[in-house]
């Protein structure tokens, strides 16, 4: 996709709670990325802060929830802040997370 065709978000927007299905409280960031960066979580609560890009050959399960992971990373319940990003037309993003 060409450049002009890109969106991504105009600023950070940050968000703070209890995970639905493992209980934690986690703080979520979403961050702007450049063009072609394309949706990647990332993980900053482990060592080396990994990420994940998300897309359909890093999914790991879908029973209840949408798991997504490399190696032994895992992030689950992606499917609403990927469904809210899609809905807004947001091709490249940052996601942050503490758990």
């Amino acid at each position: 996709m060409t450049a002009e065709l890109q969106h991504t978000l105009a600023k950070s927007a940050g968000f703070s709670g209890t995970s639905l299905h493992t209980g934690e409280k986690v703080t979520l960031k979403l961050q702007p990325a450049p063009v072609d960066h394309g949706i990647k979580f990332k993980r900053k609560d482990l060592a080396d802060e990994p990420t994940i890009d998300a897309n359909v050959a890093n999914l790991k399960t879908v029973e209840r929830a949408t798991t997504i992971g490399e190696g032994a990373v895992r992030v689950h319940t992606v499917e609403h802040v990927l469904s809210a990003l899609s809905a807004m037309g947001v091709d490249n993003a940052i996601i942050e997370m503490d758990a």
